[in-house]
């Protein structure tokens, strides 16, 4: 999946973290999308669940 503009720079990736909060803290301040934490295989497509702009948001491809 490709988030485009909304995906989380490398920058953020390369961070100095002392813990996984600490960086779900920082993140959660701007509006990537981040956190596939559901994806099944339908038989008209795959449906995803993930976060964006810290809302959980399901999409159909």
């Amino acid at each position: 999946m490709d988030f485009d503009n909304y995906k989380i720079p490398v920058s953020y990736l390369e961070g100095n973290y002392n813990n996984i909060m600490e960086f779900q803290n920082d993140i959660s301040k701007h509006d990537f999308s981040y956190g596939i934490n559901s994806l099944s295989n339908l038989a008209n497509g795959i449906l995803v669940s993930y976060f964006s702009d810290n809302k959980k948001t399901l999409s159909l491809s």
